[in-house]
């Protein structure tokens, strides 16, 4: 099973009813930046960078942008 159909397996298990994929990412970080009115996702090679991305998109358009989520995916030794 992939990663994709897991969580959206598990959104489903706890009652969600609209679930939706908002950001996939290997060999990266991913994060939710959230405001008042809403969020962002980002995904790039660090947690800061990721950050540092979807904060300046929430800080156009929001306000009391703050990190809600942020992971790392495990790196892959490819030979």
């Amino acid at each position: 099973m992939s990663a994709v159909n897991a969580a959206m397996e598990d959104c489903r298990s706890q009652g969600g009813r609209e679930c939706k994929l908002e950001i996939a990412y290997f060999n990266q970080c991913g994060v939710i930046v959230e405001g008042d009115k809403g969020y962002n996702v980002a995904s790039a090679e660090s947690v800061s960078r990721a950050v540092e991305l979807a904060s300046q998109v929430c800080e156009k358009s929001d306000t009391n942008c703050q990190v809600y989520f942020s992971d790392c995916s495990h790196a892959e030794f490819v030979e």
